[in-house]
């Protein structure tokens, strides 16, 4: 009996799934970043993004004993406050390039007023 071709590309296509965030990450170092409905983990030492698909605790945990082993005996509360420092800097470095900004367009207007 002869299957019919699109069922069987369907039954051979994987379900993609979208892994979600757990607040238990923090312990392996990592928050994240994107869209809600697709969360992608970030490493909260080194900034590296990694998919949806290594939001799994064990790629999560291999990360971070393998690219920061220094770090991989650290308690959450160690994480959380690198998260809360990474957070006050972007915070910080976006203050700062919006003033530069500001001064750029006003020294523009002010040659454009001179010509």
């Amino acid at each position: 009996m002869m299957k019919n071709p699109a069922q069987v590309l369907q039954k051979n296509l994987k379900k993609v799934v979208k892994r979600k965030y757990d607040e238990d990450y923090i312990k392996y170092g990592f928050s994240w970043c994107g869209d809600e409905t697709a969360p992608r983990p970030q490493c909260i030492i080194c900034g590296d993004q990694l998919s949806n698909e290594s939001m799994v605790p064990s790629k999560l945990k291999r990360h971070l004993y393998s690219s920061h082993p220094s770090c991989a005996n650290k308690d959450k509360h160690y994480f959380k406050r690198c998260l809360e420092q990474n957070k006050k800097q972007k915070k910080f470095m976006k203050s700062a390039v919006t003033i530069s900004e500001k001064a750029l367009e006003a020294n523009t207007s002010i040659n454009n007023y001179r010509v």
